[in-house]
């Protein structure tokens, strides 16, 4: 059982449907962090999930913190954030512009 974990705080700038249907096939549910501060995104990435062929996809709506110090602490607490709604004791975590070659579904699956 593998649970999937994306964070997107700019859907436009990033190919989210790619990311999406790249883990889609090996995950049993998928959790989506957005930064809710970006407006209308959480209507822009739901009618990105609404093409993705994985009936448990979830959101985590929370507001980034961009004017901490370091932007790369706040990807990684956004990050945990979704981790921890993960229902699964395997996680995929990709970036938004990340995606999973196909060749490797099976050879996770195996594991």
């Amino acid at each position: 059982m593998i649970s999937g974990v994306v964070i997107i705080s700019s859907p436009q700038w990033y190919p989210l449907q790619a990311v999406l249907e790249s883990i889609a096939p090996v995950c049993d549910e998928i959790i989506i962090n957005v930064d809710i501060s970006n407006d209308n995104i959480l209507s822009s990435v739901s009618n990105i999930t609404s093409k993705i062929n994985n009936p448990h996809i979830s959101f985590v709506e929370s507001k980034w913190l961009w004017t901490s110090k370091d932007q790369g602490q706040e990807l990684a607490r956004q990050t945990n954030l979704a981790i921890e709604r993960a229902t699964n004791p395997w996680i995929i975590s990709v970036q938004a512009d990340e995606v999973l070659h196909q060749d490797e579904h099976k050879r996770l699956l195996e594991y």
